[in-house]
This record gives structure tokens, C-alpha cells and sequence, in this order.
């Protein structure tokens, strides 16, 4: 069998470009025949990239909002030439057989509302994806429900399965190891640390943040990792740390993370900070919700000033008590989420593919 994967990037990279690399190496440690990986950007010094085999399609005369629309187009013809018998779609590309979904473009415009031509055309390709799919792998039950109510996706061809998550990389560190963290990112002693983890800092909810936090009283600190802040502002209450490649080390360093999206498929930066040891305030519409027992979370209505503070002052007075619950506890998630686990899954639904094209033929 010939599989192959498209995916934005191949490269070194969070969310679904993660997933397709966890994918490839769990594939490797199989002992599974190479997968060929489709993308418009390829990493070649990944372990990844020698563990399958990279086809990397040259956009780069075009602009950056048509890329994965030229990918798209490219990926029939490609998928022919290789002989490819299944093609997994880890982002939106059509001439797939089974949909990775971490999200819906109508899901993203009902929470953050806008029309222009891009969002035009991205819905058009979504709705021939999964027209064309035969399998869709959501990443939680709320985009179940979403391509079940955007595009009448058959539900008993749709599985619920978490994303890959790296076995050994988050976990919790002792409290001496978390003193340190905290000293290496610089971070005050005397106030209460929100670490906030955003490649998209409107999607996210960066907004109500900087507004709460600027304005209060608190002895409180917003740590900001990921994508720069504005430019030319300067924050009492908010502290930004860069991009950060080995970000547990910021989960130990804060006592809590924060994340309030306005539209969050998933989100797993409060999976992430769990299984570091640390507890986590989310918004009420994110779709990791499932996964975090009740005792380890405190959630706040999204886009919601006065429930947001409400959050934050009764996280000051449970600080200890919920921080002991967090690091005594070894169950943390309702399930614990492994790449090995998603692969198997995954690989489960491919060989479902070449079985009904088998009998089909």
C-alpha cells in the first residue's frame, strides 16, 4: 500500500503540522513502509522527513493566501502520478480520502465573523473535501459536531480522536525545578503568573487579556510565549518570553496557563500545562474542555470581562490547594492522549479505505 499525507508544512512546527510529523514517526517506529508527505514547505533535516518521503510542491511565486489552494489543485495529479492508494489530509486540501480536522472555516467566521474573497474560496475547497472524503478523524467532539452540522458528514464515518501527544516531553517537574524555571524567565516572586501560549493572538482571546490584566489590581502577571505583541506598547502586567521551542520549561516557571479563545477546536496548551503539574483557566467553548477533569480547570464564559475576573480572583484563593491537587494526582485527563494511540487509530481507518475500495472494484 502507498499512503501519502498533505499537510500545510512539514516542518518544526505546532498544531497540525505537529500531528502529521507524529504521525510519520510513529509510522517509522511501526516498522511501516514510508509514507510519501506532500506539503509546500519541507523541513529535510527533520528525522521525519528521512522517515518518509518527501514531495515538496514549489508555491513560492505565489502569494502566501493562495498556496494551499495551489496545493490543492496540484494534489490530484500528484496523488495519480504516485499511485497513491490513500491520501490523509492533515489541513484543507481535496483529493482525500480521510480528513484530520482540528477545525471548520464556517466554525472559525460564526466566532470571529468577516467575508472577503480568501474566505470565499476556503469554504468552496472545504465543502469538495469533505464531499470527496470518505473518513473524517476529529480532533475533539466539538468538530464532530461541527462537520456534522456544516456539511452533513455521515456520523458513523466520523471518529472522536485526540491528537498525538509526546509521551515523555510534558511532565511534571519538582517544585525546586519550578523555582528555577521561574527564575531563568525572570519572573516576579510576589504576584500570580498566567502563562498564555498563542501563534494567533486574536483567535486566542489576547484582547480580554491585555484589557483585564492592564486594568487591574491584582498582584498578577500575564506571561505571553509565541507571537510578538504590538509593537510600540509598553505593559505593567503582562511579560512577553519569545517563541519557545521547549515550552514545558515555561509551563513549570507560571502557576497557571490561561487560554480564551473565541474559537478553539481543540486547544492544547491547557492539555499541555496539565500534564506539567500546572492548572489552567480556559474559556467555556474550547473543545480540550472534554479531556480536563473539573478539579484541575477553572473556566470563565468567553469574551467575558466580569467572568473572566470572577476566574482569576477565585484562582488567587485556590492558588495552593488546586496547584497540591495537580502535582498529587497522576490522572490529570479524563484520557491521555498518545501519538502512538492516534496513529493506530488513524492506520485503522486506512486500511477501512482499501478494504471498501477493494470491494468496490
Amino acid at each position: 500500500m502507498r499512503l501519502g499525507i498533505v499537510c500545510n508544512g512539514f516542518v518544526n512546527s505546532g498544531g497540525m503540522e505537529f500531528d502529521a510529523r507524529e504521525f510519520v514517526r510513529c509510522m517509522h517506529e511501526l516498522g511501516l513502509s514510508k509514507p510519501y508527505v506532500i506539503s509546500k514547505k519541507i523541513d529535510f533535516s527533520l528525522p521525519e522527513a528521512q522517515d518518509s518521503i518527501p514531495v515538496e510542491i514549489n508555491c513560492s511565486f505565489l502569494p502566501r493566501r493562495l498556496r494551499d489552494f495551489y496545493v490543492s489543485h496540484r494534489l490530484g495529479r500528484i496523488r495519480k502520478e504516485l499511485g497513491l492508494d490513500v491520501v490523509i489530509g492533515f489541513g484543507r486540501s481535496n483529493h482525500v480520502d480521510i480528513v484530520a480536522c482540528g477545525g471548520t472555516h464556517p466554525g472559525f467566521l460564526r466566532a470571529m465573523p468577516r467575508r472577503g474573497l480568501y474566505d470565499y474560496f476556503s469554504l468552496k475547497l472545504e465543502k469538495q473535501e469533505y464531499e470527496n472524503a470518505k473518513f473524517v478523524v476529529a480532533h475533539s467532539g466539538l468538530m464532530a459536531q461541527e462537520v456534522q452540522e456544516f456539511y452533513d458528514f455521515p456520523k458513523e464515518r466520523i471518529s472522536v480522536i485526540s491528537p498525538p501527544m509526546p509521551p515523555m516531553r510534558f511532565k511534571k517537574a519538582c517544585p525546586e525545578e519550578k523555582d528555577n524555571w521561574r527564575e531563568h524567565f525572570g519572573l516576579p516572586k510576589d504576584k500570580v503568573t498566567f502563562l498564555f501560549v498563542s501563534s494567533s493572538h486574536k483567535r486566542k482571546g489576547f484582547e480580554l487579556l491585555e484589557r483585564y490584566f492592564e486594568s487591574t489590581k491584582l498582584p498578577i502577571l500575564l506571561v505571553v510565549a509565541g507571537r510578538p505583541l504590538p509593537r510600540g506598547k509598553e505593559y505593567k502586567n503582562i511579560k512577553y518570553i519569545g517563541y519557545q521551542d521547549h515550552i514545558e520549561q515555561a509551563y513549570f516557571a507560571c502557576d497557571y496557563s490561561i487560554l480564551a479563545s473565541l474559537y478553539e477546536p481543540l486547544g492544547r496548551a491547557p492539555i499541555e500545562s496539565l500534564l506539567c503539574g500546572t492548572p489552567t483557566l480556559i474559556s467555556d467553548n474550547l473543545g480540550c474542555a472534554e479531556l480536563l477533569k473539573d478539579e484541575f480547570k477553572i473556566t470563565f464564559k468567553a469574551g467575558d470581562l466580569d467572568s473572566l475576573n470572577i476566574a482569576v480572583n477565585r484562582a488567587m484563593i485556590e492558588r495552593k490547594e488546586i496547584q497540591s491537587k495537580v502535582m498529587s494526582t497522576d490522572e490529570i485527563l479524563k484520557i491521555v492522549p498518545t501519538s502512538m494511540g492516534y496513529t493506530r487509530r488513524v492506520l485503522q481507518l486506512v486500511n477501512r479505505v482499501m478494504s471498501d475500495s477493494k470491494k468496490t472494484s
